[in-house]
């Protein structure tokens, strides 16, 4: 048995691969890639079919295959196509090595945790591939481990492999590897080495993702890490060229501090080099890269009359209520995983928090441009208000550290009805398979807790909003996964127990609303 039929890796969406990503990059490099309303999309590896599946519910004017070797991802991606009723993507079961599909290609091909952990000739059939389907303007995505970074992780793997060596299944193998995590994770709990703290963080990481994660990266036989430039000559002999990063601050010198990154343009001779260094510096694990054919030549000075000329959508919320009048003051942006961006002009503040009212809404930069001018003007800055490009600079920082996202065309997402929720026909069967984890605009992904999730599944457009929260009350003291969440009390007090449930109805129901996800 296929160890991703006896162990499904957890198939989730990518958003650094949508389309609607990749274009507005490509494009600031110079190579013209397609429209992403209107394309072919070729998923290689698409489990079952997490991150494909959104794309084709989003676009539905675009074709979408996903080619997956293992039976079991492929019939249940299969199957969820079908019951979506979605008649513009196809997921195959099959290997790489027999595909061959006639016709004009594909405009975006995807290859995300397929590179590295698979033998060297696989590699060379994916490339090869990759260059005969690959559309004139077309862009491929290409995900790989990298050195020097790597390394560390390799520590670990080696470990983990010996102490499996005699397992005999996935499911041993796996039992034994978390015995192992456990015993290295106690015995180093006072360590300060190096290699200890490192250990640490590792694991912190590895439990923070779905379980399939830990036999896929660290117990297959097959992970290999490389240089960059090692990637990028073996794409070159199959006819590719280099474009970018998707991690587009993963390309600057300057990420690193002014005098490493100093000192590292003076080794370099040229860009590739260059970018090795940086991999050098930041000790990178990982890339995901972006190539198009070697009849397409990549400029590597961006093309910033481009980016104003995009879209910009962003999910980022200040700590306070912000003061305009104040110029050039860092503010702390906070993104819903904890991650703070500080903003220093007031056209900029001004501008994301316009962003994050409308997400996800994506906004054309002249429409987010005066309302910004507006409400710092009105705030009592008029001179500031017109710095227009002092608050471009600071949208392209942080567009390059993945802290605001564009589109080469305008997007809005339905409103929904808060009052009578009902979550969008995805998010329903992902319910309906247990998952707790929704898939919302822009591929970003919503965990629910027990509370979220038992709410969720009263959203199905029956419900009005005043019988979700009736209905959490009345089983939030007797379910135990529930009721461990009350305080003392909440549980003696039947008012003051509705009151909490009212509230966090209203908020985890606004949160759906504001991810995209009620229809």
């Amino acid at each position: 048995m296929d160890s991703y039929d006896e162990i499904p890796y957890e198939s989730t969406p990518f958003p650094e691969t949508h389309p609607a990503a990749l274009a507005p990059l490509a494009r600031l490099f110079g190579i013209e890639a397609p429209d992403p309303e209107g394309c072919r999309v070729l998923e290689i590896g698409c489990a079952s079919g997490g991150n494909l599946i959104p794309m084709a519910l989003e676009l539905p004017q675009s074709r979408f295959l996903g080619i997956e070797l293992s039976e079991r991802q492929a019939a249940d991606g299969a199957g969820l196509i079908q019951r979506l009723g979605l008649g513009n993507i196809q997921i195959r079961q099959g290997d790489i090595a027999q595909f061959n599909e006639a016709g004009e290609g594909f405009d975006y091909i995807i290859a995300h945790g397929i590179y590295s952990w698979v033998p060297a000739g696989v590699r060379e059939g994916m490339l090869t591939l990759i260059r005969q389907q690959l559309s004139p303007n077309g862009i491929a995505y290409i995900s790989y481990n990298t050195l020097p970074g790597w390394r560390w992780r390799g520590i670990l793997r080696d470990m983990l492999l010996f102490h499996v060596r005699e397992a005999r299944t996935a499911g041993e193998r796996m039992e034994r590897a978390w015995q192992l995590l456990d015993f290295v994770e106690q015995g180093m709990a006072n360590d300060q080495s190096l290699n200890a703290r490192f250990l640490r963080q590792e694991l912190k990481r590895i439990r923070g993702h779905h379980p399939s994660y830990l036999y896929h990266e660290y117990l297959e036989s097959e992970n290999h890490p490389f240089l960059f430039t090692q990637f990028v000559a073996d794409a070159g002999r199959h006819g590719l060229s280099y474009v970018c990063e998707s991690d587009l601050q993963a390309m600057f010198s300057q990420s690193l501090g002014d005098e490493t990154g100093a000192w590292v343009e003076q080794q370099s001779g040229d860009m590739l080099t260059l970018w090795q260094y940086l991999d050098f510096a930041a000790n990178r694990n990982l890339r995901q890269s972006l190539l198009c054919r070697d009849d397409r030549t990549p400029r590597y000075e961006i093309d910033l009359g481009r980016f104003t000329g995009y879209s910009f959508f962003a999910n980022l919320r200040p700590p306070n209520k912000l003061d305009l009048r104040r110029g050039n003051k860092d503010v702390e942006f906070i993104r819903p995983g904890g991650e703070r961006h500080s903003v220093e002009h007031p056209l900029t503040q001004a501008a994301l928090s316009l962003l994050g009212e409308c997400y996800p809404d994506a906004i054309p930069l002249n429409a987010l441009t005066e309302e910004a001018r507006q409400r710092v003007a009105q705030a009592g800055n008029p001179r500031q208000a017109e710095e227009v490009d002092a608050m471009q600079s600071e949208l392209f920082a942080l567009y390059s550290h993945q802290a605001v996202g564009v589109r080469i065309k305008p997007r809005q997402w339905p409103e929904g009805n808060p009052a009578v929720p009902r979550l969008n026909a995805l998010a329903r069967e992902q319910l309906a398979l247990g998952m707790r984890q929704l898939t919302a605009a822009h591929l970003a992904s919503i965990k629910l807790d027990p509370f979220g999730y038992r709410i969720a599944l009263l959203c199905n457009g029956s419900n009005p909003l005043e019988a979700i929260i009736e209905a959490m009350t009345a089983i939030m003291p007797s379910e135990p996964e529930l009721a461990k969440l009350l305080s003392p009390g909440q549980k003696n007090h039947p008012q003051r127990l509705r009151q909490s449930v009212e509230e966090g109805c209203r908020e985890m129901i606004g949160l759906f609303a504001h991810h995209g996800l009620l229809e």
